[in-house]
């Protein structure tokens, strides 16, 4: 009778164990984007207004066209607050950063494939008792492979008169990844979009389950030969020729 209840126990603290690692973060992927400016004029990828957070470069749907969440600055990621118990965010507001781009230049980033979902903690995960039954978090989930749009904007010029005492921008200073990266500034002018729908899987680094070997937030291996999404900037006149291009051929018998 003892062994059968040491048995029981063991086994129902292992299942609890699993459901609370079950909120822990996911294993990212490494998903390579490329953006160009194929026009004639320097360009600026970024956001045009101050939202308090660093916003990505580029935005990614799913195939219902709705924008995944990013996972942002500010997090209470449900694995912390499992351990920690509740937690919160500084109170700082974080001004934004444009990426210039000369006519013909290219820029390398990348996608980590993850993207924020909420989560309730049960009070059974909760190392430390709030007092609660459970304790909102968030949890940074992994995509699978599918179909996703891609989308970024840029402006033809730069606006710091939000974020600068006298409105004037500094100079770009590079940010490490080969793009000229001027703080505090907001696009402006003439605005472009680049989309990009791509159906993602092994082949952009995306599969249907973590590599063998990764740990909760650690990337997959990418292929050798790993595609790349492309994102490409055009002068407004050759975007709309582009897009009346690929109405007639997809109205043609």
């Amino acid at each position: 009778m003892g062994n059968a209840g040491t048995g029981a126990g063991a086994s129902s603290g292992a299942s609890g164990a699993s459901v609370c690692a079950s909120f822990d973060d996911e294993a990212g992927a490494q998903v390579r984007v490329s953006m160009l400016n194929k026009t004639s004029a320097p360009i600026y990828i970024g956001q045009d207004k101050v939202t308090c957070s660093a916003e990505p470069l580029f935005q990614v749907a799913g195939a219902d066209g709705a924008v995944l969440p990013s996972l942002g600055g500010c997090r209470a990621p449900c694995s912390a607050v499992r351990k920690n118990g509740g937690v919160g965010c500084p109170d700082i507001c974080l001004f934004p950063t444009s990426a210039a781009l000369q006519p013909g230049e290219l820029l390398y980033t990348s996608w980590d494939g993850l993207f924020l979902v909420q989560g309730n903690l049960p009070k059974k995960c909760q190392v430390v008792d709030e007092g609660e039954p459970s304790i909102v978090c968030d949890q940074a989930k992994r995509i699978q492979p599918g179909t996703f749009t891609f989308s970024a904007r840029a402006g033809t010029a730069l606006d710091c008169s939000q974020t600068t005492g006298n409105g004037g921008c500094s100079m770009c200073m590079s940010d490490g990844s080969g793009a000229c990266a001027t703080p505090g500034s907001l696009i402006s002018g003439t605005i472009l979009t680049a989309e990009a729908t791509v159906a993602l899987d092994a082949r952009y680094g995306v599969y249907d389950a973590p590599s063998a070997g990764s740990s909760p937030g650690a990337a997959d291996a990418a292929p050798i030969e790993m595609l790349t999404v492309e994102l490409v900037f055009m002068n407004q006149c050759t975007q709309h020729h582009s897009f009346l291009s690929q109405r007639r051929n997809s109205l043609r018998p």
